[in-house]
């Protein structure tokens, strides 16, 4: 879906579903290389048992006349004029369609990841020139070091002699 690829304007929205449609489309890639995978093997395997078949039966002849072993582009023509030839091609050219549409958008993820990364650095620099901070990145002081964050433990004062304490 076209609208799932595009930017919403909403960089933190936008941040939390790139993942995962990466991850969608990492899965859609490896399932066409598998399809493209097995596409190949069965026209390869179709094809050599065409060939064996020709060289078996030898090459068509004048009637009456010795069957004569077909040449190597005797085997080539008949391979390629049979219909199966041409249906597991169309088969293996529609494989390698959904690999590179597949990785294209693999590809299409992976940049969008990157951008909103830099969209996101950007717009946190705009937000600092303003004074103002994300969570992201903590509030920072005179000379552009993270505030010193409040120390969470109760302070203890150790000078203090308390009449119940007992000194030996």
């Amino acid at each position: 879906n076209q609208a799932d690829a595009e930017l919403s304007g909403d960089t933190s929205k936008d941040m939390i579903k790139t993942p995962g449609m990466i991850a969608y489309w990492s899965a859609v890639y490896a399932s066409a290389v598998h399809e493209e995978i097995q596409v190949d093997a069965a026209y390869r395997n179709w094809r050599a048992k065409a060939e064996l078949k020709i060289v078996a039966e030898g090459k068509p002849s004048k009637k009456g006349a010795e069957v004569k072993k077909p040449t190597l582009d005797d085997i080539k023509r008949l391979v390629e004029s049979d219909d199966t030839f041409v249906k597991l091609k169309g088969a293996q050219g529609e494989a390698a369609h959904n690999v590179a549409l597949a990785k294209g958008m693999v590809t299409a993820y992976d940049k969008r990841s990157n951008l909103l990364q830099s969209t996101g650095a950007t717009k946190r620099t705009e937000l600092e020139k303003l004074g103002v901070t994300t969570p992201a990145e903590p509030a920072k002081g005179k000379r552009g070091k993270a505030a010193a964050k409040p120390d969470p433990t109760p302070d203890i004062d150790d000078d203090e002699d308390d009449e119940d304490d007992d000194d030996f």
